[in-house]
């Protein structure tokens, strides 16, 4: 049996490792699911949709002018219960035309997957990135990019 003098060392260099494991980690999962919720909620405009799964698929550390940054890969499932569709009988000018036109039509090459009209209860599912940045309070999220259904399906 191991005297309580031996342990001790033993002990604090566990906790010790412990500590150091948790203190600097990557973005996972659930800050991934949080930050492609909040990407959601600005870009369908009040639609109800529920992020049914999410799964990160990879990871990619890197800095940038010195500062840490994360790209989370993921893929996820979006589900509209009630339907989406977007204004496409509005007249918008400028960018906000070419983006209404963009979610609008199922044709458009580079419509993006999420944006697209939905009858409720359809799931879609989504391919993308998010890029991370680390700040002094922690992993801050930036932007979120889709790949457009072509390149998912192959």
């Amino acid at each position: 049996m191991l005297q309580m003098n031996t342990m001790k060392p033993l002990l604090a260099a566990g906790l010790a490792l412990l500590v150091s494991a948790c203190g600097v980690t990557d973005p996972g999962s659930s800050e991934g699911k949080t930050a492609l919720e909040e990407t959601l909620g600005k870009e369908l405009r009040g639609a109800r949709f529920e992020v049914a799964r999410f799964d990160k698929t990879n990871g990619q550390a890197a800095e940038v002018n010195g500062v840490p940054n994360y790209t989370l890969f993921f893929t996820a499932k979006v589900t509209y219960p009630d339907g989406y569709r977007t204004e496409c009988q509005q007249d918008f000018n400028g960018l906000d035309g070419f983006r209404t036109g963009m979610q609008c039509s199922t044709d458009f090459m580079f419509n993006q997957t999420p944006f697209r009209p939905a009858n409720p209860g359809d799931a879609v599912e989504v391919i993308g990135t998010i890029r991370f940045a680390k700040t002094e309070n922690g992993w801050l999220a930036g932007q979120t990019v889709f790949e457009p259904p072509a390149k998912q399906g192959e």
